[in-house]
């Protein structure tokens, strides 16, 4: 639970967002609006679907229509680029799909960028129809850091759950085309097949965070969230 007691640790999370590779930077816990703009240095103006809503613990999501659209600006094309994605989250109910972050690819629906929960409840990290899937199946209802890498320069990619990693591969095909990045939307399958719980924070690096960074990310984040 966040308990907003804890300035330094909001005063590091903004400091990991000053990171130059740092393209998206949502600390949901603290925004609030049907329209709002990201905390990175790019200022993407985000929306909301639906009603999604806001709580001192993140925004709430209903598991069926609800969303944050993040748009389709050129610094959020992840294309044949080292790239992470890392968010807070909590789900409410245990569903099949729990997506946390989506971009469809504008050529082929079926071949999105992918993170979230999905085949019974393993986590994923999927793009281009080439899945990296968790061998454990997740079905507690507790905050976690989940946190997807690729690394271009050897097309390496590794799913972590608070700092320690449990899964990885060697990705194919990158995917080719990029649309809107949502939050809490599980685009190729209709509703209710989206977030169904709390995001508290959305965190997107265009390079391959060491996992000395991810370590410090989770002990910084901890004292937030959990």
């Amino acid at each position: 639970m966040i308990t907003g007691l804890n300035p330094r640790a909001e005063l590091e999370l903004d400091r990991f967002a000053l990171d130059p590779y740092c393209k998206l930077y949502l600390p949901l816990w603290k925004l609030d609006g049907d329209s709002f703009l990201s905390k990175d240095a790019y200022g993407h103006l985000c929306s909301r679907s639906s009603v999604p809503y806001w709580t001192p613990q993140g925004w709430k999501f209903d598991g069926n229509d609800d969303y944050v659209d993040c748009g389709s600006g050129t610094s959020l094309d992840l294309r044949n680029i080292s790239f992470t994605l890392e968010a807070w989250a909590k789900r409410d109910s245990i569903g099949t799909y729990d997506f946390i972050i989506n971009q469809a690819e504008a050529a082929a629906a079926n071949k999105n960028l992918q993170f979230g929960f999905m085949d019974y409840n393993k986590f994923t990290l999927a793009f281009y129809g080439n899945d990296l899937i968790s061998p454990l199946a997740y079905t507690d209802t507790d905050w976690y850091l989940w946190v997807g890498r690729y690394d271009a320069s050897n097309r390496s990619r590794k799913i972590f759950r608070d700092s320690v990693e449990v899964a990885s591969d060697t990705a194919g095909t990158h995917y080719q085309g990029f649309a809107a990045l949502t939050i809490g939307q599980r685009i190729t399958i209709p509703p209710p097949n989206n977030f169904d719980g709390f995001i508290a924070l959305v965190l997107i690096y265009s390079r391959a965070l060491t996992p000395q960074e991810i370590l410090e990310h989770y002990i910084v984040g901890k004292s937030l969230f959990g």
